[in-house]
Formats: C-alpha cells, sequence, structure tokens
C-alpha cells in the first residue's frame, strides 16, 4: 500500500487533524512528517528546546500550514529566504552558518519535511545572530559589556510568515540592528 493510500485509509485522530491538516491536500504528508519530526523525543535540527518548542507551537497555531513549502514545491518565500541567507555577508556575517536544505533534492515526505524544518531553524539561528552576534563579546573581552539579547524565536517565525516581502523584511531588520558609528576619533 502506498503512503498516500495508508493515510486515506486510516483517518486521523480529530485532536491530529485539527492542528495539522494541509490547506493542500499535496501537503498533508508534509505535515504529518513535519508534526512527527517536532513531536520526536530527539531533535537534531534546532540549536535549543526553546527554539524547538516555538516551532511546534507556531506550526500548531498555523494549523499545519507550511512556511516554505506549498503544493510540495519551495514557495516565493523560501526562494526569498534563500536569496537573502546567500547574502549574509553583506551583514558581517558568514554564509557558511547558514546550512540551505536542498528542496529539490528532496524526494520524499520525510526529505520535504526535514528540509522545512531545517530552513527554519536556519533562518532562526540569522535572525539571532543579526540581532545578538555570533558569539558572546565576553569571549573577545572582558571589558566588552553589550546587551546581546537575540529575538524571541516566536515573534521572528510570525514576522517571516506574515512578510509580504520576506527579503525586504530581513534587509530592514538588519539595518535596525546595524550598530551606528561614531564620526568623532578619539
Amino acid at each position: 500500500m502506498t503512503d498516500q493510500a495508508a493515510r486515506s485509509a486510516t483517518p486521523p485522530s480529530p485532536e491530529v487533524s485539527e492542528s495539522y491538516t494541509a490547506l493542500d491536500p499535496a501537503d498533508q504528508g508534509i505535515v504529518d512528517k513535519v508534526r512527527d519530526l517536532l513531536t520526536a523525543k530527539v531533535d537534531k535540527i534546532f540549536a535549543s528546546k526553546k527554539e524547538r518548542l516555538a516551532v511546534e507551537t507556531f506550526y500548531q497555531t498555523r494549523k499545519g500550514t507550511l512556511l516554505w513549502l506549498e503544493g510540495g514545491a519551495m514557495n516565493a518565500r523560501a526562494h526569498a529566504a534563500i536569496g537573502h541567507l546567500k547574502l549574509a555577508a553583506d551583514e558581517g556575517l558568514d554564509t557558511n552558518d547558514y546550512k540551505i536544505p536542498n528542496f529539490e533534492a528532496a524526494q520524499s515526505d520525510d526529505a520535504l519535511a526535514e528540509a522545512e524544518l531545517k530552513l527554519t531553524a536556519t533562518m532562526l539561528t540569522y535572525a539571532r545572530h543579526l540581532q545578538a552576534g555570533r558569539f558572546p563579546f565576553a569571549r573577545v573581552s572582558r571589558d566588552i559589556d553589550v546587551p546581546q539579547q537575540p529575538p524571541e524565536p516566536a515573534d521572528v517565525l510570525v514576522k517571516i510568515a506574515d512578510a509580504a516581502n520576506v527579503a525586504k523584511r530581513l534587509k530592514n531588520s538588519a539595518r535596525r540592528r546595524r550598530p551606528t558609528r561614531s564620526s568623532s576619533k578619539n
């Protein structure tokens, strides 16, 4: 029996179908796998439990709507986000820190779900680095006392999901957080 036939033969439980039903039937298998990955005991995707919980809540709130995929393929939001990540050096960041999953090579629901969550994790890492830096300033010198408050993962996800133009939203976030340079010399 195929995965699709098995899914249609076994109706999902009411609580699962209410919280994770894809808007596009082509995405339902991916949505199911995203749910499975988020509820797994072992997490190899997210940097912290707080991020994983924020992502899980985000997808539940969106009732299973995927962030980077539509109809089993990358959407415009994914293309814009990936294009922006490739320009991370323009913000003084190392592009190698932002692993971009290969959606084209992902041929199964499992692989697409993992790519969906990996791009989400990458975007959270990028937002954290953009706002708080890549490492604590105290590692450079104990004399540096600059607050490094990372953004809330839930806020980052909502802003990305709600943005009409993801690249523009990310660019504006980078500009707001970029330190100003003093023109006076000591």
